[in-house]
């Protein structure tokens, strides 16, 4: 990792000598360049060169590999416990870096982005380590991905509907699921059916606020699409009133949603509603759901990889 040996090699110059001319100084640490060495990494542990040759093997072993980043040894595990210990500055340059490598190159920039950082860049994120153990930065860098991914949804809906869909094929997030996406897998998954308790932590601002206004945007695009989204940064301001709103609609009108047959989303059918004649939400224990995805995702994103993908690559028991 040639950005944090080149800060051990200044420290140890630094204790040697005393002081080190600020002309010797050859590396800008920027969080840009944290970012490029992250990806390197990766690389380095699993071939680009898979994703042509054999995606469903570059989907497993980026799985694989994604729980090493905060290993012994781990380039984020790294990072969090040295160059970011006391410095939430470049920490937060290096997440927005990272996020903004999202959508804006290839699908096969994309694919690694989500398979290497599922763990923490999704609801898997529920998982009780993430949220819990702060040692090595895990929860640091679980709120920050989503904080930023958050300020890019409110930006760039269609990001936000490229994001949504990688759920939706993964299908332990959304799943005819009436409430938030949640992972049944996990039973620490921070994921509750109770809008009060959702709302609750909105209000409040705690520490996971974050986490809750990306899923948030989540549930509210796969029911009513942009109608209860935030417009741009400044909009996320109002999370909590759109949240209130949307619950009201979705208590009013959530009987008149259909699957859509062109996304793996659920829209209103505003003829139905007009014959006042809507689908009769079922129980199931305590799961209220919704009708079954006619559009069931067979791959992470719509545009690649050219074979089908099984949704059950990646997810790890406890």
């Amino acid at each position: 990792m040639k950005v944090l040996q080149t800060l051990f090699f200044m420290g140890v110059l630094m204790i040697a000598g005393g002081v080190v001319n600020a002309s010797c100084e050859t590396t800008q640490i920027t969080g840009k360049a944290l970012a490029d060495e992250l990806w390197e990494s990766i690389d380095k542990a699993v071939s680009p060169s898979l994703y042509e040759n054999d995606p469903v093997l570059y989907a497993e072993k980026l799985s694989h590999y994604s729980w090493f980043l905060f290993g012994k040894d781990g380039f984020l595990r790294q990072s969090y416990t040295g160059v970011f210990k006391d410095n939430p500055e470049l920490e937060d340059e290096f997440v927005a870096c990272v996020v903004a490598g999202f959508g804006s190159q290839s699908t096969r920039i994309d694919f690694k982005w989500f398979f290497a950082l599922e763990p923490y860049a999704t609801p898997w994120c529920g998982f009780e380590k993430n949220v819990l153990d702060d040692t090595i930065g895990l929860k640091r860098f679980t709120i920050s991905l989503a904080k930023h991914l958050s300020f890019a949804f409110a930006e760039d809906y269609q990001l936000l509907a490229r994001y949504q869909y990688a759920l939706a094929w993964r299908g332990v997030y959304i799943r005819g699921s009436f409430d938030f996406p949640r992972n049944p897998g996990f039973k620490f998954a921070r994921f509750t059916q109770s809008l009060e308790d959702v709302a609750r932590r909105l209000l409040g601002k705690g520490e996971l606020y974050w986490v809750d206004v990306r899923n948030f945007m989540v549930s509210a695009y796969s029911t009513t699409g942009e109608q209860h989204l935030p417009k741009g940064k400044a909009g996320l301001e109002k999370i909590p009133e759109l949240l209130k709103d949307w619950a009201l609609c979705i208590g009013e009108r959530g009987q008149y949603l259909r699957p859509s047959p062109f996304q793996p989303v659920w829209r209103l059918d505003l003829d139905l509603e007009k014959t006042g004649y809507g689908y009769v939400m079922f129980l199931k224990g305590d799961l209220r759901a919704l009708p079954e995805l006619i559009l069931v995702p067979s791959r992470p994103f719509p545009d690649g990889p050219d074979k089908p993908i099984p949704n059950s690559i990646g997810i790890y028991s406890e």
